[in-house]
């Protein structure tokens, strides 16, 4: 894809069938993070990604934010510095987004 610019959007998501949420957890907020030529064809890469992943999308909370793909590392130590050992560094990230795939951050889990 070889996009510089990235899109992130937070998506409400319950769980499905081969649903890759652990056992006991029925709902989760996540931040998708996709490359592409404009906001929607990333959103929907990411919705069509999280139901393979066995995730049915509730909804899409806004603001959806664009960032470069260079702020990748930037972002996670800004968003989430306990989990930035867990995220994948700059590299793989900008090798994630070349490839046209999506990227998750953190499962905010909760119950219905």
């Amino acid at each position: 894809m070889n996009s510089d610019l990235v899109f992130a959007a937070t998506f409400d998501v319950r769980r499905g069938e081969g649903s890759i949420m652990p056992d006991g957890v029925s709902a989760a907020y996540v931040t998708c993070f996709a490359a592409g030529p404009g906001y929607r064809s990333a959103l929907e890469n990411c919705a069509a990604t999280l139901a393979t992943d066995g995730l049915r999308v509730e909804q899409i909370l806004e603001p959806v934010h664009s960032m470069n793909v260079s702020e990748w590392q930037q972002f996670v130590s800004s968003q989430w510095p306990e989990q930035a050992d867990q995220m994948p560094g700059q590299v793989e990230f900008e090798s994630v987004m070349n490839a046209g795939k999506v990227q998750y951050g953190p499962f905010v889990a909760y119950q219905l």
